[in-house]
């Protein structure tokens, strides 16, 4: 068993300095003006297989990953949750999805970079580049479900379609020619990152509280 958690922990680390790496990657080459290796070979495949028809249905998916589709979409979720009295899960996933659109907001802003000019824009898009807002909303939404159903038996169900749904939703802004893929994986990264402090944070805040309220529940107790 320690052994397995040693290895587990020691998984996990060489993932995070992988993250790190690629992060600090994609960030210096956006800061200097130029592209990843693969943003344009790869815009240009996704380009070569445009036909009206995957047009219309990658159309629906850009929508759905949009502000107002996932906006929505949290909605739902927070309202199902409060139902269900997961108050805290609400807080959660609430914290989640808007604190990554703000900080997509920021970090938009702070690198300035312009869209992709390989072809006419399929959508019209008015902001910066990096990285992608829907990529962003729309993993930030899906991670935080995934911390929720992670101890259900739907545990790998929903990390299928998840990454599905975030996958399908990152092509459709690459073939829309509006973001280059080093857009939509910065999108990844950055709200896996910050879906990772909240949840350390919010649920550390619980724990504290659920620690301060048992000891305050036994003292009251002996007490009597």
């Amino acid at each position: 068993m320690t052994s397995w958690r040693a290895l587990k922990i020691t998984g996990l680390f060489v993932v995070f300095v992988a993250i790190v790496a690629l992060a600090t990657w994609l960030a210096g080459t956006v800061r200097t003006g130029g592209l990843l290796p693969f943003d344009e070979p790869v815009m240009r495949w996704i380009h070569a297989q445009n036909t009206p028809w995957l047009t219309n249905i990658l159309l629906v998916i850009t929508q759905v990953g949009g502000g107002i589709g996932i906006m929505l979409l949290t909605t739902g979720v927070i309202l199902w949750l409060i139902k269900n009295k997961h108050v805290y899960r609400a807080w959660f996933v609430a914290v989640t999805v808007a604190g990554a659109g703000l900080l997509n907001v920021c970090l938009k802003l702070l690198f300035a970079r312009e869209r992709p000019d390989f072809w006419q824009h399929l959508v019209h898009e008015s902001s910066y580049s990096f990285p992608s807002g829907h990529a962003m909303g729309s993993s930030a939404l899906v991670f935080a479900l995934l911390f929720l159903a992670w101890k259900t038996k739907w545990r790998w169900w929903s990390v299928a379609l998840g990454m599905l749904a975030i996958a399908l939703i990152g092509v459709s802004r690459m073939y829309l020619g509006v973001h280059y893929p080093s857009d939509i994986v910065a999108g990844w990264i950055v709200s896996l990152v910050w879906t990772l402090l909240t949840y350390g944070v919010l649920y550390g805040y619980i724990k504290r509280k659920q620690k301060r309220g048992g000891r305050g529940q036994d003292k009251k107790t002996s007490g009597d």
